[in-house]
């Protein structure tokens, strides 16, 4: 069963951009439903987490700067919760 996952497990996708913080977080600010930020931090480093859909199929985003120069990651994952 090595390298199986189970249907109801948790899926997702990593990136990352030369884009700032600012520049990604206010386009998911922008393109998400109004009520889908959960929490937004500014140190030590930025952060901002993004949850909505229905209960049992939920989407995250989270998006966060690089504690290094020059880079914001996003993480998008479904979850059947």
């Amino acid at each position: 069963m090595s390298g199986m996952v189970a249907p109801d497990s948790p899926s997702g996708k990593a990136f990352s951009t030369r884009d700032s913080f600012a520049t990604v977080y206010n386009f998911y600010k922008k393109n998400l439903p109004a009520d889908s930020e959960q929490s937004h931090v500014t140190s030590p480093e930025q952060a901002a987490v993004f949850l909505f859909g229905p209960t049992g199929d939920r989407l995250s985003v989270t998006v966060t700067s690089s504690p290094l120069c020059c880079k914001t990651f996003i993480v998008i994952a479904r979850a059947k919760i």
